[in-house]
């Protein structure tokens, strides 16, 4: 990690949505992988027009502005699983879901369901600054990802991740709770959960 590059604090803004994720991406790619994108990263739009004809359907804006932003790049998408070429998407054998992403040895596949396309994915993130019984519910209703605490060695202080149901949530020590819905009902559903004064709970 260098000094123009936190991983943690640019993490913290790229779960909040599309652009925040890209510009983390693109930090990502210039301080942590040490090439910055370029021009030549991403698929064209007409990789995507093409891709979108032969599959009678449109791509969902995410998805169809990370392959212009870096979908060529496979040291960011493909150090495992791979991510499919425009060329490649696919609907399933069920009929259910656009699959865009391989398992290396073809175990799994990833894939958004054709009902949920274009569905809006903004307003799926929020946070709060908790307190120790909010910590607590949390820990309590979820799973604790396997991945390392960040910082490493920050056992009191540091980021871990955890899994709900159908929301990720990420806990940076006593500073905030982050989550991310699958959908708005399963953010609204973690707030209830978790009781707190969620930035963006209008409700």
């Amino acid at each position: 990690m260098t000094r123009e590059f936190d991983l943690a604090a640019s993490l913290a803004g790229g779960v909040q949505g599309r652009s925040g994720a890209w510009t983390f991406i693109q930090d990502f790619a210039a301080h942590w992988v040490g090439a910055a994108l370029s021009s030549d990263d991403g698929w064209t739009e007409a990789d995507l027009d093409a891709a979108e004809a032969r599959l009678g359907l449109r791509l969902p804006t995410a998805l169809r502005e990370a392959y212009l932003l870096f979908g060529r790049r496979q040291d960011l998408t493909s150090n495992h699983d791979a991510l499919l070429g425009p060329a490649q998407l696919h609907v399933d054998r069920a009929g259910e879901a656009l699959v865009f992403r391989h398992e290396n040895q073809g175990a799994a596949s990833w894939g958004i369901l054709l009902g949920s396309l274009q569905d809006a994915d903004e307003d799926l993130c929020d946070f709060f600054d908790p307190d120790d019984d909010s910590v607590e519910t949390l820990e309590a209703n979820s799973v604790q990802l396997p991945l390392p605490v960040y910082p490493i060695g920050e056992k009191e202080n540091g980021t871990r991740w955890f899994l709900g149901q159908d929301v990720l949530l990420r806990h940076d020590g006593g500073m905030a709770i982050l989550a991310r819905g699958r959908t708005a009902g399963d953010l609204d559903r973690v707030r209830d959960l978790i009781p707190g004064d969620w930035l963006d709970d209008c409700r």
